[in-house]
């Protein structure tokens, strides 16, 4: 495999869906649960990794071997609209940029190594001073060969 794929996600999501005004990865999605806080810059997505699970692997041959393996990612996603402490207005908001999200990372095919993204689920995942932060979780198959 040649880049990780929440990292083709940031990729793909910051060329693709302007209207993200911040997009970041693991590192950056820490660094604002520490503190406490919220993105500065929204609406923002997040890409984690949320690891992987393999199929029990065949052997090919004589020395090749083939096993099955299914990479899941997150996108977060964080919206605040102005004097709305309630969420009610980032939440209206949020709704259809999950929509894109979802429009843009489904049936995608990440690289030539990987299969199509497969939309798993979301879920909300919390309202803090009016900004409301969705978690979606998308899954791609991949061959493992040695």
């Amino acid at each position: 495999m040649t880049r990780d794929l929440a990292s083709l996600v940031v990729d793909r999501l910051r060329i693709r869906l302007p209207e993200l005004i911040g997009v970041g990865g693991a590192v950056d999605f820490a660094e604002i649960v520490e503190r406490g806080q919220r993105p500065q810059r929204l609406p923002a997505a997040f890409v984690l990794s949320l690891g992987d699970d393999a199929q029990p692997g065949d052997l090919i041959g004589t020395e090749d071997w083939l096993q099955q393996v299914e990479e899941r990612v997150a996108v977060v996603l964080v919206h605040q609209d102005r004097g709305d402490a309630g969420g009610d207005k980032a939440r209206e908001k949020l709704v259809p940029l999950a929509g894109r999200v979802r429009a843009e990372i489904a049936g995608w095919h990440p690289g030539p190594e990987y299969g199509p993204c497969h939309y798993l689920r979301s879920r909300l995942h919390g309202l803090a001073a009016g900004a409301v932060w969705q978690q979606l979780d998308f899954q791609v198959r991949f061959e493992l060969e040695t």
